[in-house]
């Protein structure tokens, strides 16, 4: 069976599983003498820390809440933490979902999945990524969504109209009332990339260009130490849009 044929889907939503072996002994070439079990338990915990923090607002490049797509995540180290549990439902079929990712974030779905067995860079090639999901992939023998055509930016946009419900003056007129919510039906229907959805939750914050370097400095201060430096310099720039602090790797 292929991907898609094992991915459970109901309406615009899907959803994949699949649990993969880590690979044993110390991650080699890194300022930290750190398991990769270890590593990828670091990494998840600060991408649970930082989704605590969320507040609506406030931008979380540490993390899938500028991933395009995805309702609900969950990643865990089972059985000793020997192997990792990734399962996810998102908007549109599995196999687009990769593709999704591994042409908009590969470096970033790097840092994760480079702690398991048989992993090999993507490099733009989604074929790669979901010959690698396929293999350990699992069945969900049943699997519920409560609005399954319901997508993301269907939520998105419904939030925003919640917002200018709530917040509308008393006296807006009707044409005011089209023009919000047009305006905000564009702002969601509208394509975004991970980059360009982490540099609109900076546009929002009271103090953007301050918000930006403190998500860098924690970019780097958590990756640093737990990869080689092309590893998280790329990510880095794939996440900013700009070479890391010292140049390239």
């Amino acid at each position: 069976m292929t991907l898609d044929e094992v991915s459970r889907r109901r309406g615009a939503t899907s959803e994949l599983t699949f649990i993969a072996p880590i690979k044993r002994g110390n991650v080699p070439n890194i300022r930290a003498t750190l398991s990769y079990s270890d590593r990828l338990k670091r990494i998840l915990t600060v991408f649970n820390d930082r989704e605590n923090a969320f507040n609506g607002r406030n931008p979380v490049p540490l993390g899938l809440r500028a991933f395009q797509g995805i309702h609900f995540a969950h990643l865990v180290l089972i059985d000793g933490d020997t192997r990792f549990l990734f399962a996810v439902n998102f908007d549109g079929s599995a196999s687009s979902y990769l593709a999704g990712l591994s042409t908009d974030v590969p470096w970033l779905v790097h840092l994760v999945f480079s702690n398991c067995v048989g992993w090999q860079l993507i490099d733009q090639r989604p074929e790669v990524l979901i010959e690698f999901i396929t293999r350990h992939q699992v069945e969900t023998n049943f699997w519920y969504a409560h609005a399954p055509q319901t997508s993301v930016r269907d939520t998105e946009w419904l939030q925003a109209l919640r917002r200018e419900v709530e917040h509308a003056p008393e006296n807006t007129s009707a044409r005011q009332w089209s023009a919000q919510l047009q305006a905000a039906a564009t702002q969601a229907s509208a394509p975004r990339t991970h980059a360009r959805r982490l540099a609109q939750m900076f546009a929002m914050q009271e103090d953007g260009v301050a918000a930006e370097a403190r998500a860098k400095a924690q970019f780097q201060g958590v990756f640093e130490p737990l990869y080689e430096r092309a590893e998280w310099t790329a990510a880095y720039r794939e996440t900013f849009g700009e070479d890391a602090p010292g140049g390239k790797p």
